[in-house]
C-alpha cells in the first residue's frame, strides 16, 4: 500500500494547499516585475509601471542645491510624508507632494530620443529623481533642452522592463522633475496648527509701533480660542472671537518665497509655544525678492526666511487692548452642554439632549427648542463695560450677596476628554446704569444693561412654548369682556354667537366681530415672555381689561392685559404667574361692543313709504313698482341709496344716548314703514364726530338701547339734499 493509497482521502485538500502555495509565489514573483497588463496601458508614460500606494521614497538630486528626500511613514493607516533638505527636517507640504505623484503617474513621452544629436545634456543631468517603489525602482535624469516642442526636455529613465530609454518631454513633465526645494516645503508661516499652541507672545521692538500682548491658555472657554488669558497684571480673558480671527489670520499666512538670510533688526518678534517646543517669527522689513511682502525669519522649529505678504502680516501686530474680552460669556455656542441658573428663588438647570435641550429643573420637561436658541444667542453676545470694583467695594455692586448665579459646562478641551469645561457668571445688583455681573474666571466686573442683565437670572417661563391657548373652536361655551364695555357672549351649537350681557338692548351680538376674537384666544401666541412675576410697571394687579372664556373642562381660561408696551400689552395667563407679551389687538378688540353693525340697516325692499325730516324741512316718500316718489323727484334715489347703505363702523355706547351725541334733538330723522307693519322703524342721526380715525354721525334706532357710529360719507349726500 503505497502513500498515495493512504491519502486517498486527503487527495482534494492536498490539491487545494499546493495550488495556494503555487499562487502566493507567483504573486511574489510577479510583484517584481512589471506585468503585461501595465505595460500595455502605460506604453506612452515614462513609467511602464505605478502603484501609488507602493511609493515609499523619492530623493531629488542636483549638482546646483542640496538633495531633496521625500519619505513616506504611516501614521496608523494614514500616510505622510517627511522631507529632508541637505539632511535637515523641514515641514513637507502635503498637497504639493500629492501633485507630484499624480504627475509621475501621468507623465507621458512626446516622443523616443533615439536618433537624436548625441548631446543630449545628460551627461552630467541637471538633476535626477529617484522613486523607490519597492519592489521596482526608477531613476529619471533630466538632461537639457529638446528642439520641439517649445520648452521640452530630454529624459533618461532606467528602471522597470524597458531598461533604459530616453525620451523628450513636454515643459510641464520637465517642470515638475526639477529639484526645486522649496516646492514641497510646508509654506505655512506657523509650523503649529491653532489647537496646538499654548502660549503667545508678541514685543515690539519699533516705538512707532504700537503692538504687544503676551497669552496664555486660561482653562475655560471654547476649546480653540476662548480659553486664552492675557498674562497681567491683571489676568484678563482674551477675546475668543478676535483670537479665533487672529489664529485663522496666522494660519493663512504663507510663504511667498523662501529667501536667504536673516532678519537682523526686527519691527517685532512673535513667539509661538507648544507642549512639543517653540518657533519664533522675527518680522522685518520689505522684503525684497517679492513686491508687497516682508521677510520674516523663523527661529525654531523649522528655520527659514520667507517673504509674507505684508497686508496679512499687518494684522498680526495687535495690541493688548484690542484682544481684552468685553464679552460676558467665553465659550463658544457650539461647545456649551449644560446651563445653571441659580437664585435665591428659583434654580433653572438646562442640558443638551440629542439635537435639542431638556429641562432638568425647576420641573423635568422639555423646553421650546427657540425660546432656548434664543437664550443662548443673548448669553454669549451679552457684553459691557469694565468696572474697578475695590473687594471692600463688592456690596456696593451687590457682588458681596449676588442675586444670582449661572455656571456654564463646556465640552472639553481635547476631544475625547471627560471634564467639560466649567465657567462662572455672578450676578450682582440692577441699578439704573445697569446690571453688575463678575466673570469668576478672571475676575472681571462688567455693567450690562438692565435689559441684558435679566437674562442671567432664571426665567423658566421664558422657556416655555410661546403658546398660550390651545384649544378648538368647539369647545368654547362662553366669552367674558372686562375691558371697559363689559359684555358675555355664548356661543351656540350651530358656530354663531349671542348677546347674553348687557341684556334688553334690542340689539343682537355682531357674529363676524365675535367669531374674530375667539378665534384669536384659543390658538394665542405671546409675542415673548418677559417675567416671572409681574412688577407694578406691568399694572396686572388691577388690570384694565379681563378675558374669561368657558370651555369644555374644569376650568375657564382667563387672559388679563395690563400695561402697554411698544408692540401689544402686558398679559397673564389668570392672576399671578410669568408675565408675557400680546399684540395690541387682543386689547382693542376686546375694548369694543360686539353689538351687530347693520342694527341700523333697513331693507329697501320691504319699505312701503318713508319721512324725512332735516329741522323744518319734511320729505315724505312712497314707494310704487319699486319707484321711490319724492318731492322733488331726485331725492327719492338718495334716500333709498342711504338706507341700503346704513352699515355702521362700530357700537360707541350701550344704554340711553348721552347729550354730547346730539340724539335728543337730531340733525336727521328717517321713519320708515314697511308692508304689513303698523309702527316704523324711525333711525335718529345726531351730531359729527371722528371716532377711530373716522368722521362719523352718531346714530341710533328706535328700540334699540345702543348708539352706532356711522361714517359721515354714507349719510352726506342726504344731509345735504335735504
Amino acid at each position: 500500500m503505497t502513500w498515495w493509497y493512504r491519502l486517498r482521502g486527503f487527495r482534494l485538500d492536498l490539491f487545494l494547499v499546493v495550488g495556494a502555495i503555487a499562487m502566493v509565489a507567483v504573486v511574489i514573483w510577479d510583484r517584481g516585475r512589471v506585468t503585461t497588463t501595465e505595460a500595455e496601458k502605460r506604453h506612452h508614460s515614462v513609467l511602464d509601471a505605478w502603484r501609488v500606494d507602493d511609493v515609499a521614497k523619492m530623493v531629488f538630486t542636483s549638482a546646483s542645491g542640496p538633495d531633496l528626500a521625500l519619505t513616506a511613514e504611516m501614521d496608523g493607516v494614514v500616510r505622510h510624508w517627511r522631507l529632508t533638505v541637505g539632511g535637515k527636517d523641514v515641514g513637507a507640504d502635503e498637497a504639493a507632494v500629492s501633485q507630484l505623484l499624480v504627475t509621475l503617474d501621468r507623465a507621458g513621452f512626446v516622443r523616443r530620443a533615439e536618433a537624436e544629436s548625441a548631446d543630449l545634456g545628460l551627461s552630467p543631468p541637471s538633476s535626477t529623481l529617484t522613486v523607490e517603489m519597492p519592489p521596482l525602482s526608477y531613476r529619471l535624469e533630466l538632461g537639457g533642452p529638446a528642439p520641439a516642442p517649445e520648452g521640452a526636455r530630454y529624459l533618461r529613465v532606467s528602471g522597470g522592463a524597458r531598461g533604459t530609454e530616453v525620451y523628450v518631454v513636454d515643459r510641464s513633465v520637465a517642470d515638475a522633475l526639477a529639484a526645486d526645494p522649496a516646492r514641497y516645503r510646508r509654506r505655512g508661516l506657523s509650523p503649529f496648527p491653532s489647537r496646538a499652541v499654548k502660549a503667545v507672545t508678541l514685543e515690539s521692538h519699533d516705538a512707532t509701533l504700537r503692538a504687544g500682548f503676551q497669552l496664555k491658555r486660561g482653562g475655560w472657554g471654547g476649546r480653540v480660542a476662548g480659553d486664552f488669558a492675557l498674562v497681567g497684571p491683571p489676568r484678563i480673558r482674551a477675546e475668543r472671537r478676535t483670537i479665533e480671527g487672529w489664529l485663522s489670520t496666522l494660519g493663512r499666512l504663507e510663504a511667498a518665497r523662501f529667501v536667504e538670510g536673516e532678519v537682523t533688526q526686527p519691527r517685532a518678534t512673535l513667539t509661538l509655544e507648544t507642549t512639543d517646543g517653540a518657533a519664533t517669527l522675527k518680522l522685518g522689513g520689505p522684503c525684497v525678492e517679492a513686491e508687497g511682502t516682508v521677510k520674516v525669519q523663523r527661529m525654531g522649529v523649522e528655520p527659514a526666511t520667507v517673504c509674507v505678504a505684508a497686508d496679512l502680516m499687518a494684522r498680526l501686530l495687535v495690541d493688548q487692548s484690542e484682544l481684552r474680552d468685553p464679552f460676558v460669556v467665553g465659550t463658544g455656542p457650539t461647545d456649551v452642554v449644560s446651563l445653571r441658573f441659580e437664585s435665591p428663588e428659583v434654580t433653572l438647570d438646562l442640558a443638551r439632549k440629542g439635537t435639542g435641550w431638556h429641562m432638568r429643573e425647576p420641573e423635568d420637561t422639555t423646553p421650546d427648542p427657540d425660546a432656548v436658541a434664543d437664550l443662548l444667542n443673548q448669553l454669549v453676545e451679552a457684553q459691557g463695560a469694565r468696572i474697578d470694583v475695590a473687594p471692600d467695594a463688592e456690596d456696593d455692586h451687590g457682588l458681596g450677596k449676588p442675586r444670582g448665579r449661572l455656571i456654564i459646562e463646556g465640552l472639553p478641551a481635547e476631544a475625547g476628554g471627560d471634564t467639560p469645561r466649567k465657567e462662572t457668571i455672578t450676578v450682582g445688583a440692577e441699578t439704573d446704569d445697569g446690571v453688575y455681573l463678575r466673570r469668576e474666571d478672571d475676575g472681571v466686573v462688567l455693567r450690562v444693561p438692565v435689559e441684558t442683565g435679566r437674562v442671567f437670572l432664571p426665567r423658566p417661563s421664558a422657556l416655555r412654548s410661546l403658546k398660550i391657548f390651545d384649544v378648538g373652536m368647539a369647545e368654547l361655551k362662553t366669552m367674558t369682556l372686562s375691558c371697559g364695555k363689559p359684555q358675555r357672549l355664548k356661543r351656540q351649537p350651530s358656530g354663531t354667537w349671542v348677546l347674553e350681557k348687557p341684556a334688553d338692548l334690542g340689539v343682537r351680538a355682531d357674529v363676524g366681530q365675535a367669531v374674530q376674537y375667539a378665534d384669536r384666544f384659543r390658538g394665542l401666541e405671546a409675542l415673548r415672555w418677559v417675567a416671572e412675576a409681574a412688577t407694578e410697571a406691568h399694572a396686572l394687579a388691577d388690570p384694565w381689561c379681563r378675558v374669561t372664556v368657558e370651555v369644555d373642562g374644569p376650568k375657564p381660561l382667563t387672559l388679563r392685559l395690563g400695561a402697554e408696551t411698544p408692540d401689544g400689552y402686558f398679559a397673564q395667563r389668570g392672576a399671578g404667574g410669568p408675565v408675557f407679551v400680546v399684540g395690541r389687538g387682543m386689547g382693542n378688540l376686546a375694548n369694543q361692543w360686539m353689538f351687530e353693525r347693520t342694527s341700523l340697516l333697513v331693507d329697501v325692499a320691504q319699505v312701503a313709504r318713508a319721512r324725512v325730516r332735516r329741522g323744518d324741512r319734511t320729505t315724505e316718500v312712497t314707494v310704487k313698482d319699486g319707484q321711490w316718489l319724492t318731492e322733488p323727484p331726485t331725492l327719492g334715489p338718495i334716500i333709498r341709496q342711504t338706507l341700503d347703505d346704513l352699515i355702521a363702523e362700530g357700537a360707541v355706547t350701550a344704554g340711553p344716548a348721552p347729550p354730547e351725541q346730539g340724539l335728543d334733538d337730531p340733525q336727521l330723522t328717517i321713519e320708515v314703514w314697511r308692508a304689513h307693519a303698523d309702527e316704523p322703524i324711525v333711525l335718529r342721526i345726531g351730531s359729527g364726530d371722528v371716532w377711530r380715525d373716522t368722521s362719523v354721525f352718531y346714530g341710533r334706532r328706535d328700540g334699540v338701547s345702543a348708539t352706532f357710529a356711522v361714517a359721515q360719507s354714507r349719510l352726506r349726500k342726504l344731509i345735504d339734499a335735504m
